[in-house]
């Protein structure tokens, strides 16, 4: 009788198998990969569009926008003795988060920044609270605690409303800035054509300061007013979208940036005169980690992602209420 000879793969003809599926699989990670950053995009430009529900919502209730960060000033010892809630805190309430907002006490100092471990007092642990409304899905995230949306509070580096000679500055051309109440009539280059909110990846995080490694920013955090670091707002500069790759959990962006963050370097006004910036990327610079630019929100409540090739004075244009520029694509 004769047995039939059972036939299985050669090794050559496994191996063949094994690289086509390897082909495959290249073939096909990019795409899954492509896919996964769409999504995350698409959800970060909804919350953005979330966030400028929330504020139209809160002007229609208080008739103006809220304040970008409050801060009254320094006591008689030279202590910071004023800082108030920033504009993260007041929209809690139109985010469907009320009972988070009731959890902070408005008649306190508000923290500015984060320290590890975290003070015991009712804003601190209001503000250590891990909230989605801030944080865009496509930023590594360390401990949920930062935000990847900044209040614009207007451009143009050469017109600083108070600043130092290392970069540290703040604006008010804009919507949100320093204890500002900025009503809609104010905006007369219109809500279509003004930043509101716009995404960053700059927010100094734990362990970026070799000199304060300890101390960060959060979502929560209001005006450092006796450093001129402000805590959830940034100015449109000469510090393009992007410029530098790194992040806010990568090099000090508030502090010490200097070499270490060489995108921090820039120039301000400051005192009449042109300046080098080599502080506070934080504050001068908006990016992410979507690729090719960012996103902001306009007062209208419209979200359009902006190329990081775009023209820099369009950029400080769009981040000002009202400097009368007519402005054409970007």
């Amino acid at each position: 009788m004769r047995h039939q000879r059972k036939r299985g793969f050669t090794l050559i003809e496994l191996l063949v198998v094994i690289a086509i599926i390897a082909i495959l699989i290249a073939l096909l990670l990019p795409a899954v990969q492509q896919a996964r950053e769409a999504a995350r995009r698409s959800a970060c430009k909804n919350q953005l569009k979330q966030l400028g529900l929330a504020l139209q919502n809160y002007h229609e209730t208080h008739s103006a926008f809220p304040i970008g960060a409050g801060f009254v000033g320094m006591d008689a010892g030279g202590n910071e003795d004023g800082r108030r809630a920033p504009w993260t805190v007041l929209v809690l309430p139109f985010l469907e988060q009320s009972a988070l907002y009731n959890k902070f006490d408005f008649t306190a100092q508000f923290e500015s920044i984060y320290s590890s471990p975290p003070s015991s007092t009712a804003n601190a642990n209001a503000s250590a609270t891990v909230i989605n409304s801030f944080r865009c899905p496509s930023y590594p995230d360390e401990d949920g605690l930062h935000s990847n949306y900044f209040g614009v509070m207007g451009g143009n580096p050469q017109t600083p409303s108070w600043s130092l000679s290392n970069g540290r500055a703040m604006w008010d051309n804009g919507v949100l800035y320093m204890n500002s109440k900025i009503k809609m009539r104010d905006i007369t280059d219109g809500a279509s054509n003004t930043f509101i909110v716009g995404e960053t990846k700059y927010q100094l995080g734990l362990d970026a300061s070799t000199s304060w490694p300890t101390l960060r920013f959060g979502w929560a955090s209001t005006m450092r007013g006796g450093a001129n670091v402000p805590g959830t707002l940034a100015a449109a500069t000469d510090a393009s979208i992007n410029c530098w790759k790194g992040y806010g959990h990568s090099g000090d962006t508030a502090f010490g940036a200097g070499s270490s963050v060489p995108g921090a370097q820039g120039t301000i006004n400051s005192g009449g005169s042109t300046v080098s910036a080599t502080n506070n990327l934080q504050g001068r610079a908006f990016g992410s980690f979507h690729t090719g630019g960012c996103h902001f929100t306009f007062v209208d409540g419209s979200v359009h992602f902006i190329s990081e090739n775009i023209d820099n004075k369009t950029l400080q244009y769009l981040a000002i209420r009202n400097d009368g520029q007519v402005i054409g694509e970007y």
